[in-house]
């Protein structure tokens, strides 16, 4: 008969544990993807917040819906050289929308090559938007904020003015590159 080392027996120990740990957490991930998004308060925010926190910044937006019945929100003010700033929501529900991106369109410029695009998006930059060209040559901007709350109203305004400040980022880049 073996004998049990006391390494053996906390591997064992451990070993459960974890196997215990991971059970726990793949049945309380479940339960998350199971429910309908948009529904739970604590990470979904509403177009009137987002609003709310548009005009904290001393901006306006119009406030529509999307084919699907989403919020959108589209700036009434110009930012930079962007032709569009807009917001979209997505994964709505009666609590509020849990995706929401930042987005902004310029006009083609065909001085903005995709090396410069692929600097933008490098993470050396340290920006937190995305940049691409789309299938029209329009130069685009996109930033993600995902599972706020209409309590984060502070956040979303920090967020939102930092993309107002990479729009205008964008803006000096294409510039530059002209």
């Amino acid at each position: 008969m073996k004998k049990i080392t006391t390494t053996t027996t906390c591997f064992l120990i451990f070993g459960w544990l974890g196997l215990a740990s991971m059970a726990q957490a793949n049945e309380t991930m479940d339960r998350v993807i199971d429910r309908d998004p948009g529904t739970d308060h604590r990470m979904a925010v509403s177009a009137t917040t987002v609003l709310g926190a548009i005009r904290a910044l001393g901006s306006d937006a119009q406030s529509h819906l999307d084919v699907d019945g989403e919020p959108h929100l589209v700036f009434t003010d110009s930012v930079g050289g962007a032709n569009d700033v807009a917001v979209f929501m997505d994964d709505c529900g009666p609590a509020g929308c849990e995706d929401v991106t930042l987005f902004a369109a310029f006009s083609p410029n065909e001085a903005v090559t995709d090396a410069v695009l692929n600097q933008w998006n490098h993470v050396s930059s340290r920006v937190r938007s995305k940049a691409a060209r789309s299938d029209n040559g329009d130069i685009t901007l996109s930033m993600p904020m995902s599972f706020y709350s209409d309590d984060d109203h502070r956040q979303l305004s920090m967020l939102i003015g930092l993309f107002l400040v990479e729009v205008n980022f964008m803006t000096a880049t294409m510039n530059e590159s002209s």
